[in-house]
């Protein structure tokens, strides 16, 4: 919406013999239409998660990327990156939006209301390139919403080039464009693509998930340390990491704790040399020639009576119950039978954390906020 509304400064462009056009409509109904979808999720997001979410939003994502994005690179220090990925993400009709750029300011249109309309996708598309591009956090999808702005240029373009052309002549062009387009990205999605590295790297992070979803399923509580984001995509879940203190507590314990893990040296030494080392259950190398490895306090990668992880803020005991599914905060079990079942959450966050737990036999859902330290026992 600020991007957008940089339009506004075609203003200071008019000039002074020209005469006011009155707006048409309002505003209004978009603008309340617009707070209101975007508001309300955003009060929504903030009653379930609290003030970790203004931090993350508002803190890290926005500011922090405008200003520092890890990299340290310095405000505008990426500031060529938007018009090249403008010009590459939209090529090849990146070049017509050009073609009609240069025509704005070499020969703008007589005629006042088209005139207008060009300033006004001008100022929106040079002053949003400048906004991109002073911020420190640079990715190519960042730069969409100036793909519209640069294809109504394009278009506007194209129609004035096709205009000497007769309707059947462009329509059998366009279909012929097209045809060869989803022919050459079919071509190189499912063939060319799989010699990229990167491509490589996640079919394998693909495979190594249907391995561990064939044996044990999806919501298996496995703890990740520090192992590629992909296998948890593939798995359907999205679990923070662990430190390598937190993996090594869990694996001291009685309970099978599963640990997922990249940097096997920092866990070695989280475990210390007095304890005995953890059992290897797989290990495989990545195309980085990482290795990533399952380790274990028990002998097989399976489900077990007594078992432990750690999920967000929680560390988690299970006694005689399989995790069904794990969502933020909200927890789903099933109880296993003829055996004893337990549930028991403990807060290992320096804030207060709200849990909701429901069992898959009952449509009673348990919900306890629980202080730093503080252990729930189901």
């Amino acid at each position: 919406l600020f991007v957008a509304a940089l339009w506004a400064m075609a203003v200071f462009w008019k000039r002074r013999s020209e005469e006011r056009l009155p707006l048409r409509g309002s505003h209004w109904p978009g603008l309340a239409l617009y707070f209101l979808i975007t508001g309300g999720w955003f009060f929504l997001a903030y009653q379930k998660m609290g003030q970790p979410l203004i931090d993350t939003m508002l803190g890290h994502e926005l500011a922090g990327h405008i200003l520092e994005d890890g990299s340290h690179h310095a405000p505008g220090a990426g500031f060529y990156q938007p018009p090249r990925n403008v010009f590459v993400h939209f090529f090849p009709w990146s070049i017509f939006a050009a073609i009609s750029l240069w025509r704005v300011f070499r020969n703008p249109l007589p005629e006042a209301e088209p005139r207008r309309f060009e300033r006004f996708l001008v100022c929106w598309f040079f002053l949003g390139l400048f906004l991109f591009g002073i911020a420190s956090h640079q990715n190519g999808r960042l730069i969409v919403p100036l793909i519209s702005v640069a294809a109504l240029l394009a278009g506007r373009e194209l129609s004035r080039l096709l205009s000497k052309f007769k309707a059947i002549t462009v329509v059998r062009t366009a279909f012929a464009v097209c045809v060869i387009a989803l022919g050459f990205l079919a071509v190189y999605h499912f063939s060319l693509s799989k010699r990229n590295r990167y491509v490589k790297e996640t079919l394998a992070q693909k495979n190594i998930a249907d391995t561990i979803r064939k044996k044990v399923g999806e919501q298996f509580p496995l703890t990740h340390m520090d192992d590629p984001f992909e296998i948890q995509i593939w798995m359907n879940t999205m679990r923070p990491s662990v430190s390598p203190a937190a993996a090594a507590e869990l694996l001291h314990g009685s309970a099978a704790a599963f640990v997922a893990v990249k940097d096997f040296p920092a866990l070695q030494k989280a475990l210390g040399t007095n304890s005995p080392p953890p059992i290897e259950l797989y290990r495989w190398t990545t195309t980085r020639n990482e290795e990533v490895r399952i380790v274990s306090n028990h002998p097989r990668l399976e489900w077990t009576d007594r078992m432990a992880t750690i999920i967000g803020p929680f560390s988690l005991r299970l006694d005689g119950v399989k995790l069904l599914q794990a969502r933020g905060k909200e927890f789903v079990f099933e109880r296993r039978e003829k055996m004893e079942n337990a549930v028991s959450f403990s807060n290992l966050a320096s804030a207060p954390q709200r849990v909701r737990v429901r069992f898959s036999n009952s449509i009673t859902v348990q919900e306890r906020e629980l202080a730093p330290g503080e252990t729930w026992k189901l």
